[in-house]
């Protein structure tokens, strides 16, 4: 059986391509995701701030390599000098929420908001609006496509639905009729395409916005 063709538009002669990112989460994985302020673990974050971020632009640098770095509100906030490193280097900054929040947790009214903040300060720390967005769990609420296609995103590595073809997730559909059109099985408008693979109980008072 012959085998299809990937889906990339490799240069000549290559035959994979990879795609390098980070989460540069910091000080925010710990205290959002986790609710953990201790020093023990605020200081694995500042070990990523501090020294990891060096190592790692220092690794690009030498192999020529541009990545992405999905970062947090916060962590541009906390760390500004270690951000603006990466950002003058020429890397690709992707939207990464507000504070490490646990986005399946979220009401409508609250991820929205969240999303608007991260914008907000994309804006004051990069200069320009992101492309790319990862969920800070791997895992969307209902809302979450058709806020990344009213926000302009173009792409999204959070879901498993594919592995080397960019796809647009479908819409969630739930209901409990049994007749009702079963969980997702509507075809997508979307923009925004996902990308294959490769519980909150407190906010930082240091979250911008």
């Amino acid at each position: 059986m012959k085998k299809a063709a990937m889906p990339l538009n490799l240069p000549e002669g290559k035959r994979l391509a990879v795609n390098i990112g980070a989460d540069f989460d910091a000080h925010a994985a710990w205290m959002g995701s986790f609710n953990l302020t201790s020093p023990s673990y605020l200081s694995r974050g500042e070990f990523g701030a501090e020294v990891g971020v060096p190592r790692i632009l220092d690794l690009l640098r030498r192999h020529g390599i541009r990545a992405t770095f999905c970062t947090p509100a916060h962590t541009m906030a906390t760390f500004p000098e270690q951000f603006r490193t990466i950002v003058d280097a020429g890397h690709e900054i992707a939207a990464h929420g507000c504070y490490h929040e646990a986005v399946p947790t979220l009401d409508p009214a609250e991820e929205r908001r969240l999303m608007e903040v991260t914008l907000q300060q994309h804006k004051k720390y990069v200069g320009v609006r992101p492309r790319g967005y990862r969920s800070l769990a791997w895992d969307f609420t209902a809302l979450t496509p058709a806020l990344l296609d009213e926000f302009g995103f173009d792409w999204d590595p959070s879901l498993g639905g594919r592995d080397f073809q960019p796809y647009h997730p479908r819409p969630v559909v739930t209901s409990t009729e049994r007749t009702a059109t079963p969980l997702g099985s509507r075809p997508s408008s979307s923009r925004f395409r996902c990308l294959g693979i490769s519980t909150i109980s407190r906010r930082p008072s240091t979250c911008p916005g």
